[in-house]
């Protein structure tokens, strides 16, 4: 809770300061609907004040029957019940869709959850006297302590988005959770304007945010507190935040499922009510839990609706049928020039096999790999989501504001070991992202970006021309990326960047010995290293790092040299981004030559590679450094023992 003090003064007129806390009154909390006297008494006092006019009662939930048997004269002040969803009498009085018919009068708003009450406030007509379970909240002498809850500041209430979806749309993009909560989701642009350039009826829903928004205005007005699974593990206040691991976690799906099963029920059920011919998804590891379960109930109910997923968990062809069995058709790749053409094709009617780029349920023959854009320029980009509400729904909580804006694809190096991201580099001109930059701004959303690429400065020539038309253009903007480091890149280039408002680089060095250089094929010197990061602090740019350890060949000396290194260097190495553990991820090196590494199976590896990998939709295998053999992630390893039996394993706890 937030502290306060103010000074009062006492009958003998002597000042005094009184301290406290600052609280606001939670319907939620007040209204169980269990039938406590003192929850009685409340209801009843706030139906009391309504006896002098009449009244409709707004539907929603439970509520309703809670209020007309505990406090019943309230039916004898009721003109209309209001429902969308159901007009079947209520009690003998009339129930009407809308209140668009009512004459001026007082709407109660049946409902103890905020988040459902502003939605529903917003219905209703600007004439209606709108009256809700908060208003209790001025019997201060009957309220109960719990009622009060911690006042945090923040955006809400907002107009948080509703679930609508239009009835007869050809194809539905669909965004589910949990992605990063302020983003405008840059993948999702990407397949919206693949669609509109090929004219398909369309329509796009972030479910993400819908749900981000329900989350916090649940835990800030109801509850007072992080919410709690059924099993006792809270989400945390950060849940959208990257780092984030219940979403990732398949003990916690059946939990996550369900603790937001209302919204998933709505939202399923209004694809269904909706009939889409296409029904299309982005897949990641950390939305996967939610995305199967919405397409095997979206299928269940209605089988001709089409499920065409993409997305990171689908870069290749045998990582995406892992990931996410439930498709009817996959994007393996990049979508830009795939999705358009066989959406025409599955809107008509047609079910294609054996589409390049694409794997379905009817194909007969060998995946083949499809096109990848090289003009990037002319791919769109954000702008098809920069709506008038987009500053009001992609915003954090606190009101924070970043805009993921990619330059570049793939990575100019594409040769270290243990790395997945070995695709084609292309770059977008220099021009063509300060423009996108300065269509963001107008918006009036602000100048905080950051480039989600895995090589931001592949073409340091291109970061320059980007740094010197900032200047020229003399906008004013903070961003930064992930970049390699490369011999080009020197003090008067990071002052450079500087001016153009770069805050901060994330260099994917990852190695910091010699010999683990020489291990992860990174293709610099330990020299280079430590020089451009030392230029990148010396221009007043803070240099963030990545460390990989448990690569084969690392030995413990190499870590203990690292400490070392990055102890005896703190100007130049100031923050540690992440330490990540090598992994056996699909399309490494590792991956593809398991035996030069000294990378062992137990028993055949054709056989028990699939059993670690999709264990768990989507898995990666830990090395295991000691002996270079795989390991489950996700808290179990195989049993030991050489020839171990594939899905055999040790619960780690």
């Amino acid at each position: 809770m937030q502290p306060v003090s103010m000074q009062l003064k006492a009958p003998d007129g002597q000042t005094i300061e009184a301290r406290g806390e600052l609280v606001q009154f939670s319907a939620y909390q007040c209204f169980p609907m269990t039938g406590e006297p003192a929850e009685v008494a409340i209801l009843r006092r706030l139906v009391d004040t309504l006896a002098s006019h009449g009244v409709a009662l707004y539907r929603s939930g439970p509520f309703i029957d809670f209020l007309a048997e505990h406090a019943p004269e309230i039916l004898a002040h009721t003109t209309a019940v209001i429902d969308p969803d159901d007009v079947r009498p209520f009690h003998n009085l009339p129930v009407i869709a809308s209140a668009d018919g009512l004459p001026d009068n007082a709407v109660l708003i049946c409902e103890p959850r905020a988040e459902v009450r502003n939605r529903i406030a917003r219905r209703l007509p600007p004439r209606c006297r709108v009256i809700t379970l908060d208003d209790a909240g001025q019997f201060t002498t009957l309220v109960p302590p719990h009622a009060w809850i911690a006042r945090v500041p923040s955006i809400y209430p907002i107009a948080t988005p509703e679930i609508a979806i239009r009835p007869g749309v050809d194809f539905l993009l669909l965004n589910t959770p949990a992605g990063a909560g302020e983003q405008i989701p840059v993948g999702l642009c990407y397949v919206q304007a693949a669609l509109e350039r090929q004219r398909v009826d369309f329509q796009t829903v972030d479910a993400n945010m819908i749900f981000y928004h329900r989350f916090h205005m649940h835990r800030l007005f109801d509850l007072g507190h992080e919410p709690l699974l059924a099993h006792g593990i809270a989400i945390s206040t950060d849940a959208w935040g990257y780092n984030e691991r219940i979403w990732v976690d398949p003990r916690q799906w059946p939990f996550l499922l369900a603790h937001f099963a209302d919204t998933i029920d709505e939202l399923v059920g209004k694809i269904v009510a909706a009939a889409p011919r296409v029904l299309g998804m982005s897949i990641h590891q950390r939305n996967e839990w939610i995305t199967r379960e919405i397409a095997r109930r979206v299928k269940q109910a209605a089988p001709d609706i089409q499920i065409v997923v993409g997305g990171h968990s689908c870069y290749s062809e045998p990582f995406g049928r892992g990931a996410f069995p439930e498709h009817d058709y996959m994007v393996i790749g990049e979508a830009d020039l795939v999705i358009g053409p066989l959406a025409e094709k599955l809107i008509a009617g047609e079910r294609p096999k054996n589409l390049p780029g694409v794997i379905s349920q009817h194909d007969d023959g060998p995946f083949l790999p499809g096109p990848q854009p090289h003009n990037l320029d002319m791919l769109g980009g954000l702008v098809g989501m920069l709506s008038d509400d987009v500053n009001v729904i992609y915003q954090t909580w606190q009101g924070y504001k970043s805009t993921a804006l990619p330059l570049t694809r793939g990575c100019v190096w594409s040769r270290c070991t243990f790395c997945a991201e070995r695709f084609a580099f292309r770059t977008r001109t220099a021009s063509n992202y300060v423009d996108e930059m300065e269509a963001v701004m107008a918006t009036g959303r602000g100048g905080q970006f950051s480039a989600s690429d895995s090589d931001f400065g592949g073409r340091p020539e291109t970061l320059y021309e980007i740094c010197e038309e900032i200047l020229r253009r003399g906008i004013k903007v903070q961003f930064g990326g992930q970049i390699r480091l490369n011999k080009k890149f020197d003090v008067p280039f990071f002052k450079l960047m500087k001016a153009a408002g770069v805050t901060g680089l994330n260099f994917g060095a990852d190695a910091f010995t010699e010999n683990t250089i020489k291990q992860q094929m990174k293709g610099y010197t330990l020299d280079t290293l430590i020089q451009n990061h030392r230029d990148c602090a010396t221009a007043g740019v803070t240099p963030q790092i990545n460390i990989v350890i448990g690569v084969p060949g690392e030995t413990d000396q190499d870590m203990l040299d690292t400490i070392a290194l990055l102890g005896g260097n703190r100007d130049c190495f100031p923050v540690i981004n992440n330490i990540n553990v090598a992994m056996l991820v699909q399309n490494s090196v590792y991956w593809f030559q398991p035996d030069k590494f000294n990378i062992h199976f137990y028993g055949d590896r054709e056989e028990n590679l699939p059993a670690l990998l999709f264990r768990r939709p989507g898995a990666a295998v830990v090395l295991d450094r000691a002996i270079h053999r795989p390991v489950c992630q996700g808290g179990s390893v195989p049993e030991a023992g050489p020839g171990a039996a594939a899905g055999r394993h040790r619960d780690l706890g």
